[in-house]
């Protein structure tokens, strides 16, 4: 085979592959608008927290409970942290009220845990670890950050797609809390 082949054979297959990682797209639609467990029962779980205590989210029922999906090294996530921290710190006495953070794809377990431990972020709310993306893959979670606002009742009443706005949360936590 000539150069020019071997040239034009290698970039075909280097187009062609990147084609087909884009047609199974890695990541997850980036356009989706909607999660299908929206006005469905959340899955359950019962996830190791930080401390090693246990989160069972059949144990939360008749509380608002919200499932932020996060790691340690999504921009967005990042972002997304004080918005977090405000919202669990303004509720910490709330019994009626808790949010739980879940390590999606986390790149180390120590990193997770230094990230969430760091001066500038206090992340002192149940935080776990999704063992085998179990969790996640029950609901749907294609990306990081993303948030389920789940009712008292245990349905899932909302699903936010990247970084959440605080006070809208809390519009919503209020609302789901009242009913």
């Amino acid at each position: 085979m000539t150069r020019i082949r071997w040239v034009t054979t290698i970039v075909f297959t280097i187009v062609i592959a990147l084609g087909v990682l884009l047609a199974v797209n890695l990541g997850g639609d980036p356009t989706k608008t909607s999660n299908d467990l929206v006005g469905k029962p959340a899955p359950t779980f019962s996830l190791t927290a930080f401390d090693g205590s246990k989160i069972d989210l059949a144990s939360l029922q008749g509380r608002v409970v919200m499932v932020n999906f996060w790691n340690e090294w999504c921009a967005p996530c990042i972002e997304e942290t004080p918005s977090l921290v405000a919202l669990a710190n303004a509720h910490k006495t709330d019994s009626g009220f808790t949010l739980v953070g879940i390590v999606h794809l986390g790149r180390s377990q120590s990193d997770a845990r230094a990230y969430a431990a760091a001066p500038s972020h206090k992340m002192q709310f149940p935080l776990a670890f999704d063992p085998g993306s179990h969790t996640s893959l029950d609901y749907g979670v294609t990306g990081q950050p993303e948030t389920f606002l789940i009712d008292k009742a245990g349905v899932v009443s909302q699903w936010i797609s990247g970084p959440i706005d605080a006070q809208r949360m809390e519009r919503d936590i209020e609302r789901l809390e009242a009913t």
